[in-house]
């Protein structure tokens, strides 16, 4: 049996790449087909640490990178897994572990989970060598066609590139009752980038043009005080109480607000947004999409499942929310489509024979 060692990000926090690793290191079909090992490099448990630097996760890491290179040694795998970072502080804590790990002789594969990189070597010699030398001789996972590009200008051209869409557990039961109020869910975490607050803006818009019969749950945690306040007062200014901040959900929580809800919105601008987990738990649960044409969300989202928004703007976002206010039809069709969908493409089971069938390719 071939044996894997897996360098991955695991909650604590919770997000997509940690969300995606967790199901891995739980998967029955890749623990039965593989000899796997598994090792958290997350150098922080808490969200707000995220892109920070300090002495402590100096430490942890120091104390990560020394188990990797025992178990390195020790189990032999004959296939390192790595879940890199693509820029910043966290790339140069994956770069550093990908290099002691090939310097062992390891055949390396990257799974990439976010997006930045073609931007962030651009006009810059020494970083495009550096990102260079750190894709040398490895292959790579990604989660889009589209998002290949972002890639192209530091890759080995001699190694492969893997397409795996993200795929997650079923959260729709049968049953679920949607609320009265036909109402709008945004489930992420909450940060400037994420478009919160544009949803908060576009609903006052809609009330200003005496469009009323709806409502807005905002779900998710924040590592940006300043910003929830701000988001926190704009509600708050909104007499009719069409808008509710609802903090963070888990779990079959979550599933419970998708369930309730009508239409998913994620009016993101997030550098690093690639293929967002929270569209694919909404589709699952039958909601339609609002969404922005970021990473790999343009092929997710078509026009049969909402709304990619091209320009995003309070304006533009109220417009998409108020077109499915009006269109009964189209929504009534969007939800089927949107459940079908995830049911053809996203699901778990679907995720884990796709990453199977790399490991199986890459290893023969």
């Amino acid at each position: 049996m071939k044996k894997i060692m897996f360098l991955m990000q695991l909650p604590p926090p919770v997000h997509g790449a940690s969300m995606v690793n967790s199901m891995i290191k739980n998967s029955a079909l890749l623990n039965r087909y593989f000899d796997t090992f598994y090792i958290n490099i997350a150098p922080s448990d808490d969200i707000k640490e995220i892109g920070k630097f300090s002495l402590i996760k100096v430490l942890s890491f120091i104390k990560i990178a020394l188990l990797a290179i025992f178990w390195r040694i020790k189990f032999r795998p004959d296939l390192v897994y790595l879940t890199l970072s693509p820029y910043g502080i966290a790339f140069v804590k994956d770069a550093i572990l990908a290099m002691l790990m090939k310097a062992s002789g390891a055949k390396v594969i990257y799974h990439m989970h976010g997006k930045g990189i073609a931007q962030e070597v651009e006009n810059h010699y020494f970083k495009k060598l550096v990102y260079r030398t750190v894709f040398k001789s490895a292959d790579i996972i990604h989660l889009s066609e589209s998002l290949i590009v972002d890639i192209e200008p530091v890759i080995d051209k001699s190694k492969e590139v893997y397409v795996l869409n993200n795929g997650i557990e079923d959260l729709y039961k049968p049953g679920g009752i949607r609320n009265e109020k036909f109402t709008f869910v945004y489930l992420s975490n909450i940060g400037p980038s994420k478009g919160a607050n544009l949803l908060v803006e576009a609903s006052k818009i809609l009330l200003e043009q005496g469009v009323s019969d709806f409502k807005v749950e905002i779900y998710g945690n924040s590592n940006n005080s300043s910003y929830y306040n701000t988001i926190e007062e704009n509600v708050k200014s909104i007499r009719e109480n069409n808008v509710q901040l609802c903090g963070p959900v888990y779990g079959q929580d979550k599933y419970d607000c998708l369930s309730r809800g009508h239409v998913f919105v994620l009016p993101t601008k997030y550098r690093n947004e690639c293929f967002p987990l929270a569209i694919l738990e909404a589709m699952s649960c039958g909601l339609p999409i609002i969404s922005t044409k970021e990473g790999a969300i343009p092929d997710i989202v078509d026009d049969s499942i909402g709304f990619v928004l091209d320009n995003l703007s309070a304006d533009s976002l109220a417009t998409a929310m108020k077109n499915m206010l009006n269109d009964q039809e189209f929504y009534l069709s969007a939800t089927e489509s949107a459940r079908n969908k995830y049911k053809n493409s996203y699901t778990i089971n679907v995720f884990e024979r796709n990453l199977a069938n790399i490991f199986r390719r890459f290893l023969s």
